[in-house]
């Protein structure tokens, strides 16, 4: 997986275009010279809608897990890394346990969460919403519906951290030895957790792995603990980045803040555009195991190419006027969840806390702005931001 992790799909100068706070319309213009991008290492990444779309609906294509196990895993992770008949058994499994009727039913917990995470900071009347509310809240709700005690929070986040990458640099050596300690870490902390459950059944999600079947057979344990390992990941980050990109550009866009704070009704719409335009999971990789003809190219059977979620989500062909952030665009088809067979599980609980979220805090704080002095950058993948240190009346 090391060559996966550290191929170049783009060059340094596009890499410095697209780190930039606003990378929309550079995405855009590479999307328009060169739909099927090469890197300068020869890597290939797809940019347009149709073409994405397509690729990730194709049974011939495989996910992430074509070169064994991500992030560190075991083995390969439930249903990440899996294709095929196997992918769809456990999605078929995993798939209610994130409903939208589920969803909904935790809607009441997270506004009040997010009330209790303000009360904490309000008064002083300026904060780092990063760690003190976007991180906070949907690791929090995570670590409930896990079951799993609060006060772990920062172990788990250091442990996410170090599995995405949020490191400075270092060889690769060194980073991949961090890897393989914290996930040895991780898998120790959850199996000690699934033992709890077996002597004293829970109704978690951890608790109601434990009862689940497959095709009449219930899981092994080293199953539960590849699924577990992967909604650690999955639980602390993409919600996390998807709010500090939506808290940053309103911090930065005052008039859309105050039409959104003066019409909560906005607010759906609005989450769905900011992931559009944000698009925090910016890309993710797929492997052909037979020729494919995109965009008049041969990708070759064996190839490993990169597929960009972001720029798909700004094609002129999908979106009208995809530059402009538009929070009554309808419909608005975007991939910022993915597509295909490896969409997002948890698209409707993310959904949910975003909007939620959103709601609450411009109920209690409607004005603010960044800190005099802060240079905002974005980072790390899922895209997120460099601190969000605000001040308010």
């Amino acid at each position: 997986m090391a060559s996966i992790y550290t191929s170049t799909p783009f060059s340094p100068e596009e890499i410095a275009a697209l780190q930039k706070p606003d990378p929309q319309a550079a995405y855009a213009e590479m999307m328009k010279t060169c739909p099927v991008h090469r890197g300068p290492d020869g890597t290939i990444t797809l940019m347009r809608m149709e073409d994405i779309v397509a690729v990730a609906r194709r049974p011939d294509v495989l996910g992430t897990g074509a070169h064994g196990p991500t992030m560190g895993g075991a083995r390969k992770l439930i249903p990440l890394d899996l294709d095929g008949p196997e992918h769809m058994k456990y999605r078929r499994l995993l798939d209610p346990l994130f409903s939208g009727k589920r969803a909904a039913a935790l809607e009441p917990v997270v506004r009040e969460l997010a009330n209790e995470l303000i009360d904490a900071f309000i008064d002083k009347k300026e904060a780092d919403l990063s760690p003190a509310f976007c991180q906070a809240l949907p690791s929090q709700i995570f670590l409930r519906q896990m079951g799993l005690p609060a006060k772990d929070l920062a172990m788990f986040v250091e442990f996410k951290n170090v599995i995405l990458g949020h490191l400075p640099p270092m060889p690769l050596p060194e980073r991949m030895a961090k890897i393989r300690a914290a996930s040895a870490r991780c898998y120790e902390y959850l199996g000690a957790a699934l033992d709890e459950r077996i002597a004293r059944p829970t109704d978690d999600l951890l608790g109601q792995l434990l009862v689940a079947e497959v095709d009449g057979e219930k899981l092994t344990r080293e199953q539960i603990l590849d699924i577990g390992y992967l909604m650690v990941i999955a639980g602390l980050d993409t919600v996390v980045a998807s709010l500090a990109c939506a808290i940053a550009r309103l911090a930065r866009m005052p008039e859309l803040r105050r039409r959104l704070t003066a019409n909560p009704s906005l607010w759906g719409g609005a989450v769905d555009e900011f992931l559009r335009f944000e698009s925090p999971a910016q890309r993710s990789f797929r492997t052909a195991t037979q020729d494919l003809q995109i965009g008049g190219e041969t990708i070759p059977a064996g190839t490993t190419f990169f597929i960009a979620w972001a720029s798909a989500n700004l094609d002129e062909t999908a979106f009208e006027n995809p530059l402009t952030f538009n929070p009554e665009r309808k419909p608005n088809a975007h991939v910022a969840f993915g597509s295909g067979f490896h969409r997002c599980l948890g698209v409707q609980l993310a959904r949910m806390e975003l909007r939620v979220a959103l709601e609450e805090l411009h109920k209690r704080i409607p004005d603010y702005a960044f800190k005099p002095g802060h240079e905002l950058a974005f980072i790390g993948m899922p895209r997120t931001v460099n601190g969000l240190p605000l001040q308010w009346r």
